[in-house]
C-alpha cells in the first residue's frame, strides 16, 4: 500500500511517513493529532512546507493533517462501498455535521440512489429518495477537503441516521453565525477566516524570526 492519500507532494519520504500515519489511524493505533505530530517530527518542524507538482506550497502540519484525513476517509469509503455491493444496497446516505460548507450543506444527511449519487459526484443536478432536487456542485463528496462520507444504504430496509429537524437545526445555527469587525459570517465562514489568520500569523512570525 503506497500513497494512500493520493497526494501530489513530490518527496518520497513524505509519502512514506503519511502512509504509516494513515495505517496507524485506520488500525486504531493513533488519533489524527498524534499521527500528525509523529509525521512532522520525522519530516522536520512546523515552519517547513509541502511542495506539490503544481508549484503550490502548503504548511507542513496542514498538509500532513489533510493527507492523513483524506487517506483514512478513502479507506473507510471504499470499505463501505464494498460492503454495500456485497449486501446489494441500492443507495447511499451522506454523513452530516455542524458548520458544513455551503456547497454540501443542502445535501448532507440526505439519501440518494446510487445513480443519483453518481450524478452528484459528476457535478450534475440530482434528486434524493424523498424527491428533493439539488443543483450540481463542483466539489465531489469526500474529496477536496470534504469531511462527508457516503455510507452504503438500503432504501427498502435501512433506517435514516438523521432527522429533518436535526439537519434544519444545524443549518440554522450555521447561518446565524457571528459578527466579526461589523461583518456577518456563518460559523463555517468564521472558521475559514480563523484558519487564514492563523496561517498569516505564522508566516509573519517566520519572516521576522531571529534566524531570518
Amino acid at each position: 500500500l503506497f500513497n494512500l492519500c493520493n497526494t501530489a507532494e513530490m518527496r518520497m519520504p513524505y509519502k512514506q511517513a503519511v502512509d504509516q500515519a494513515i495505517i496507524a489511524v485506520s488500525a486504531g493505533l493513533a488519533d489524527y493529532r498524534s499521527a500528525t505530530r509523529d509525521v512532522i517530527r520525522k519530516m522536520g518542524y512546523g515552519g517547513m512546507q509541502a511542495q506539490y507538482k503544481s508549484g503550490y506550497h502548503r504548511r507542513l502540519d496542514t498538509a500532513v493533517r489533510q493527507n492523513i484525513i483524506d487517506g483514512v476517509k478513502q479507506i473507510t469509503q471504499n470499505s463501505s462501498d464494498m460492503m454495500g455491493e456485497e449486501l446489494g444496497f441500492d443507495a447511499v446516505e451522506l454523513s452530516a455535521h455542524a458548520m458544513s460548507a455551503p456547497d454540501h450543506e443542502p445535501v448532507q444527511g440526505r439519501i440518494f440512489l446510487k445513480t443519483e449519487f453518481e450524478k452528484m459526484q459528476a457535478g450534475e443536478p440530482c434528486i434524493d429518495i424523498e424527491g428533493n432536487t439539488y443543483e450540481g456542485f463542483k466539489r465531489p463528496i469526500g474529496e477536496w477537503n470534504c469531511m462527508h462520507f457516503a455510507m452504503a444504504f438500503d432504501s427498502r430496509y435501512s433506517v435514516p441516521r438523521y432527522t429533518v429537524l436535526q439537519l434544519g437545526s444545524w443549518k440554522a445555527e450555521n447561518a446565524a453565525g457571528c459578527s466579526i469587525a461589523g461583518k456577518h459570517y456563518s460559523l463555517y465562514g468564521a472558521s475559514q477566516l480563523m484558519r487564514q489568520v492563523e496561517t498569516q500569523s505564522l508566516q509573519f512570525s517566520q519572516a521576522f524570526s531571529p534566524s531570518n
